[in-house]
């Protein structure tokens, strides 16, 4: 299974961004492959500095986290420390986790939506189909995991209208949760 995360800048001189393997754990036999923007390394080796080409605003780079299970049942995560080449210090850890076993199913969600503009500027607007019939929980998540905004949405109204202004460049993801608990995902991306 391939992860993914992408990485920003907004700086017009090149940058230069080494990551190390901070932590595994990996159910026994799994396989790890870690890509950057420069090289594919299998099996990397804890604390050790590997470094990406560089990169400035309006480069497309990313981290690709492969987890191969070979079939085996289990739960794997990793944790990358990504940081300016001078400047570890001040790096963030991004964490990549993979369940790997028997599917469960899980009830679609009752309400479909549509989001615009993508990509966005200040702000995005989400459309349910129908009037949701209790309240839908959205909640703004940078592609690092964390909590960028939470919002209620009332059953009275099917669309809402959330601010994006504060928010820094690149992919966010936005995850509607109903009143089942059911899960929908949607991908977007803010720009200036």
């Amino acid at each position: 299974k391939d992860l993914y995360i992408d990485l920003f800048t907004e700086s017009t001189d090149a940058i230069n961004v080494s990551w190390k393997l901070k932590s595994t754990d990996l159910p026994s036999g799994w396989e790890l492959t870690i890509c950057d923007n420069a090289q594919c390394i299998g099996d990397p080796k804890l604390d050790t500095e590997y470094g990406m080409a560089p990169f400035k605003n309006g480069d497309e780079t990313f981290f690709k986290v492969t987890l191969d299970p070979k079939g085996k049942d289990g739960t794997g995560a990793v944790t990358l420390l990504i940081y300016d080449k001078d400047d570890e210090a001040n790096g963030k850890e991004a964490v990549f986790i993979l369940n790997a076993g028997p599917v469960s199913v899980r009830e679609v969600p009752s309400v479909d939506v549509n989001v615009y503009p993508n990509p966005a500027r200040d702000h995005i607007k989400i459309n349910f189909s129908s009037t949701p019939k209790k309240e839908v929980n959205i909640k703004v998540f940078n592609l690092l995991g964390q909590e960028q905004k939470n919002v209620a949405l009332s059953q009275e109204k099917n669309e809402i209208k959330i601010d994006i202004s504060l928010l820094k460049n690149g992919n966010y993801l936005l995850q509607f949760i109903d009143e089942k608990g059911a899960l929908n995902t949607h991908r977007f991306t803010k720009r200036m």
